[in-house]
């Protein structure tokens, strides 16, 4: 049996718009999410500041419970938004191996700039609660 040549033509360049559009949505959506993102760890950032300098002039528990939910807060959004997890699997014998890459060097640096300009303040905090868990031991 012999197959003749039909006559395609296979230098057709057909363009799809489905895909420039997709990535034009989805290129809007990552640069609203980092918007977002951004004015949520300014937030977190004002707020961290003036519960710490609150917490120094009052030394009141319920300031420490604030203050460490807080910063939670923000190291949880801080790693969500600057670290990425990779897992890869060797070839060779199957092991997994975790990588952490830090995907925006700036903010890792602010971040650690604000933890060691909160140190005090995170240290009171943490002796506020020891004492308060030593007070409960004895009472209970």
């Amino acid at each position: 049996m012999k197959v003749r040549n039909v006559g395609l033509n296979t230098g057709l360049n057909i363009e799809s718009k489905g895909n420039k559009n997709r990535s034009d949505f989805s290129e809007s959506f990552n640069q609203a999410n980092k918007a977002k993102t951004k004015e949520e760890l300014e937030s977190y950032m004002k707020e961290i500041k003036s519960i710490g300098e609150r917490l120094v002039a009052t030394q009141n528990y319920t300031d420490v419970i604030k203050y460490k939910q807080v910063i939670k807060g923000y190291l949880k959004s801080v790693v969500d938004y600057v670290y990425s997890l990779n897992q890869n699997t060797s070839f060779w014998d199957g092991n997994y191996f975790t990588t952490v890459k830090t995907v925006n060097e700036k903010l890792d640096e602010m971040t650690r700039e604000l933890m060691y300009e909160q140190k005090e303040n995170i240290d009171m905090a943490s002796k506020i609660d020891e004492i308060n868990g030593l007070l409960l031991d004895i009472y209970m």
